[in-house]
């Protein structure tokens, strides 16, 4: 209820400058009473009981595309499994990929001093040193 709000203005100045008028901080004041009377909600914030059932966080997982699962020591155990493997998945694929490129330079080496044409068109005497 508006009636029961109060408050206060403070006004913090540097050393020596002189205050604005009062009638200036008068004005002031009521065009900011003013603009936070007409304010609105952009969006109204959404309220939500407060407790935290098995459906609430189902929702919520699901409305954020999240895995639900009850932390349980076997369901970290499976999560840390699978973050493990995932990362030996991508460690393997690095080193396959550094495995294809040795591949690739040894085969254009052998064609440069093969005299060979590359699969490309190119021969050795176009190749850059």
């Amino acid at each position: 209820e508006p009636s029961k709000r109060w408050g206060f203005w403070a006004l913090v100045l540097p050393d020596g400058q002189n205050p604005p008028a009062k009638s200036t901080l008068d004005k002031l004041a009521a065009d900011w009473t003013e603009a936070a009377a007409k304010a609105t909600w952009v969006e109204e914030p959404e309220v939500q009981r407060d407790n935290w059932d098995e459906a609430r966080l189902r929702a919520l997982c699901a409305k954020h595309g999240w895995e639900f699962e009850w932390m349980t020591e076997d369901g970290e155990r499976r999560r840390r499994a699978k973050e493990v493997a995932k990362l030996d998945a991508d460690s393997q694929l690095a080193e396959t990929a550094k495995l294809a490129a040795r591949s690739a330079n040894s085969a254009i080496l052998s064609a440069r001093s093969a005299g060979e044409v590359l699969p490309d068109g190119a021969t050795t005497a176009t190749l850059p040193e």
